[in-house]
């Protein structure tokens, strides 16, 4: 076996991402990225529209004061700006909802840094769409690689792989649309291990309003090694050097990554496949008890004041971050969308669970949090041995009169196992886009990405999404 501490992790990944030809992927991983870029830009769009609605102007003040003109468009927003600043703003929308897609078993969310990096750099790099598409492959392999490389020990130890890691694919998608050779990447991949955010999660799970801007601070930082690797400068590599290996994958939540994780495979085993997507604008972990609620209330209404209690039966993960997680009529919308208790509530009060449920004059309404006091979650030893592969949860609804209704699914809706079909994904992006560029124009963004593969520019598809 080789020796871990010999495995060039940073010229390996980068001689992989480099040499990816869209041509040559397999046909499943194509039509995902596709995908990916309908959903990446469907969830900014949404958090447009969510912050208008909830008379939310924090981003636009900050690119007033902040975001220069430029060539590159800032999505929904009527704006244009520099790559680096519409990187930052597009990532930012991207996790404003939680609505992004996810790796569950990378514990992060490559579209996040990976599309707003695209988008930006395609706009200047006289991109055309395939191009865009194997970018976007190359840099959700690149960061799931590395997460696989460093979990869950990265996360348990407070680090958010959306912000720390996904800037390097955001380095790699941006490198592989200024052309970049094996020796160039190489820079790029290890630049971004240099100036990566240090995302932790606190700003994640305490509610605060600083959440998504670790999406947009991994996106612009991926864009920036790209830059400062295209002007010449040089960095050490990500697994670090001897004798003290004093970088990123040794140093940021474990000295003793798994580095042959982060290699296995190239090539041949994709993780841009274990990929999942949301249907509802809420944290992954609490996707299969909403549609669970759903389901069951679909089987036969339930009225809700003859609710005693919920119990959620489900794997570790999702019982420790987003189980135990109650919320108050003080409580903002990144405290409710990360509350598994208050999504299944919300759910069951509303029948839906959409952006409504997180607007600030929908969370005032204590029903909502009483209910959500009275849901229990309870991690389950065999449900936890089949997660991430599968992602086991149970919902046992007690009524007043003894009657009880529960159903279990294993692998949740729009899961790896279960995966959107795209008409699915376009009817997201429909109401998602519609409110914020009109529905003529939402179809036609539809009609572009679906072909996007045969087109000389992406310019026209950032026309239509501008706002």
């Amino acid at each position: 076996m080789q020796d871990a501490s010999r495995i060039e992790v940073t010229r390996l990944l980068a001689e992989f991402a480099a040499g990816i030809d869209f041509e040559n992927l397999p046909e499943e991983v194509r039509k995902r990225s596709r995908l990916f870029v309908l959903d990446g830009i469907s969830v900014m769009l949404a958090a447009v529209d969510f912050a208008a609605r909830d008379d939310d102007h924090c981003l636009k003040h900050y690119l007033d004061a902040a975001a220069p003109p430029g060539p590159a468009t800032i999505v929904g927003m009527k704006r244009k700006t520099t790559p680096m600043m519409a990187s930052f703003a597009n990532g930012l929308l991207s996790e404003v909802l939680d609505y992004q897609d996810s790796n569950l078993a990378a514990k992060l969310h490559p579209g996040t840094a990976n599309i707003p990096a695209t988008l930006a750099v395609s706009e200047t790099s006289a991109c055309r769409g395939r191009e865009l598409l194997a970018a976007v492959v190359a840099g959700y392999e690149v960061a799931c690689r590395l997460g696989m490389a460093t979990q869950p020990a990265h996360w348990y130890s407070g680090f958010q792989a959306t912000g720390t890691y996904n800037t390097c694919g955001a380095a790699t998608a941006a490198g592989r649309l200024l052309g970049f050779g094996i020796e160039d990447m190489v820079a790029a991949l290890s630049i971004a291990g240099f100036v990566l955010p240090i995302s932790h999660g606190d700003n994640i799970f305490k509610g605060h309003s600083a959440k998504p801007i670790h999406g947009g601070q991994s996106a612009t930082s991926g864009v920036s090694a790209a830059y400062l690797a295209h002007a010449g400068y040089r960095s050490g590599p990500l697994e670090g050097e001897a004798p003290r290996y004093h970088a990123p994958l040794r140093i940021l939540g474990t000295d003793d990554p798994n580095l042959e994780e982060a290699v296995r495979g190239i090539g041949t085993i994709w993780h841009s496949l274990e990929v999942g997507f949301k249907p509802f604008p809420i944290g992954h972990l609490n996707i299969g008890p909403v549609e669970i609620c759903l389901d069951l209330m679909a089987e036969r209404p339930i009225e809700v004041s003859r609710i005693e209690s919920v119990k959620v039966r489900t794997f570790h993960d999702a019982w420790k971050f987003t189980g135990q997680k109650y919320t108050s009529i003080e409580s903002n919308y990144v405290d409710s969308h990360l509350s598994l208790p208050f999504t299944v509530a919300a759910t069951l009060i509303d029948g839906e669970m959409t952006l409504r449920q997180l607007a600030r004059t929908r969370l005032i309404d204590s029903a909502l949090h009483d209910l959500a006091s009275r849901v229990t979650v309870v991690p389950v030893e065999e449900m936890s041995q089949l997660f991430p592969h599968e992602w086991p949860v149970e919902v046992e609804i007690r009524l007043k009169d003894g009657e009880v209704r529960n159903k279990r699914i294993d692998q949740v809706m729009w899961s790896p196992r279960r995966p959107p079909t795209w008409e699915a994904v376009a009817g997201k992006f429909l109401s998602s886009a519609t409110p914020v560029i009109g529905e003529e124009r939402a179809l036609r963004a539809i009609e572009f990405v679906a072909g996007i593969d045969d087109k000389p520019s992406v310019v026209p598809l950032l026309d239509l999404v501008a706002g």
